[in-house]
């Protein structure tokens, strides 16, 4: 079993994401927390969130042991840029963009053991579960008479 998490709109490169992003690929969960923890990375902060958003989902949601996980893929894509303006000698100016990425990361379960605890939705209580189609109905005919019509009637 595998859980996911995304990060999106995280204002850093995805040059500078995809090293620390390389580096724990392949590594156990736990170990990969604490080598981001430690990473004089600036985008070492960012990857690590997500990877800890990973492993809560997967912990919380899946039932999974936090120790049996394995980070099985990183992926950092680009994101939007954002353009900005500034401002240089004689009334020039020069654009720049600050980049965004999403940065992806999948753990999966090391044993390859199934979950110990089922994952069981609750439905909303005001959901009605029909075991039949319902037929749609008809839509109502339109009145063939007009308004005007209608009120010289009642006027008599």
């Amino acid at each position: 079993m595998e859980a996911k998490a995304v990060g999106k709109f995280i204002r850093v490169s995805t040059r500078k994401a995809r090293i620390p992003a390389q580096i724990i690929k392949g590594m156990s969960a736990v170990e990969a927390v604490y080598v981001l923890k430690y990473m004089p990375k600036g985008a070492a902060h960012p990857v690590k969130k997500v990877l800890e958003s990973a492993i809560a989902n997967a912990v919380h949601n899946l039932g999974m042991k936090q120790s049996d996980l394995v980070v099985s893929e990183v992926l950092v894509d680009k994101g939007p840029s954002l353009r900005r303006v500034e401002y240089k000698a004689k009334g020039s100016v020069a654009f720049y963009n600050r980049p965004m990425s999403h940065i992806t990361v999948i753990v999966k379960d090391s044993l390859g053991t199934k979950a110990e605890k089922p994952v069981q939705k609750v439905a909303k209580a005001n959901k009605v579960e029909a075991s039949e189609p319902v037929a749609k109905k008809a839509p109502a005919k339109k009145a063939a008479k007009t308004t005007k019509a209608a009120t010289a009637e009642k006027a008599e």
